[in-house]
């Protein structure tokens, strides 16, 4: 298996046993929900109460990371995740606060992945959360979402959401990424 793989089925036990809830978006979502391509780490939104943030760490320790809580729940605080190191790979743990966090957690949908059930941010929110990234290599993500989802797509939803984050995160330009996404998903065969 590969250490992104193990870091996955890591992270899902651990969830499933503290009963977290969370969604796993990043380059694994892309693979459920669009084009896969390769990826070094493990990326997923979670509900991170004070107690619950507790219980995952000491889960994720008995199963081997080390982690610096005091650093990592600073990062929460400060940046609005974590990123927690396994071997050569990562577990980015983000802050799923807010109206769009409980919209993401909300509308996850289960998908199975390396054999286990696992719950994923829904293709419109991992459509959202690629367009708000500063990394082109999230948006190079978003066309082949927009080609393997086709009209399964709620649009609707993500106009909604796509207009007001413009605004609340001051990012306009996610507008133009998604609309740049559709135009150039459905050119793709």
């Amino acid at each position: 298996m590969t250490s992104v793989g193990e870091v996955f089925r890591i992270f899902v036990e651990a969830a499933a046993e503290t009963q977290i809830r969370y969604a796993v978006v990043g380059g694994i979502a892309v693979g459920v929900w669009g084009r896969p391509r390769t990826t070094r780490d493990v990326d997923c939104w979670c509900a991170v109460e004070r107690g619950a943030l507790d219980r995952l760490f000491d889960s994720l320790e008995s199963r081997g990371f080390v982690i610096d809580r005091e650093a990592a729940q600073a990062e929460i605080r400060e940046r609005g995740y974590c990123r927690l190191p396994y071997r050569e790979t990562y577990l980015d743990i983000f802050d799923a606060l807010g109206p769009f966090g409980e919209s993401v957690l909300a509308r996850r949908c289960k998908e199975e992945v390396e054999g286990r059930e696992s719950w994923f941010a829904s293709p419109e929110d991992l459509v959202l959360l690629k367009a708000l990234s500063d990394r082109a290599k999230d948006h190079e993500d978003l066309p082949g979402i927009y080609a393997v989802q086709g009209e399964a797509l709620e649009r609707d939803y993500i106009w909604s959401w796509a207009r007001r984050l413009a605004v609340e995160a001051d990012t306009p330009e996610i507008l133009d990424r998604i609309r740049e996404a559709e135009r150039r998903g459905s050119t793709i065969t």
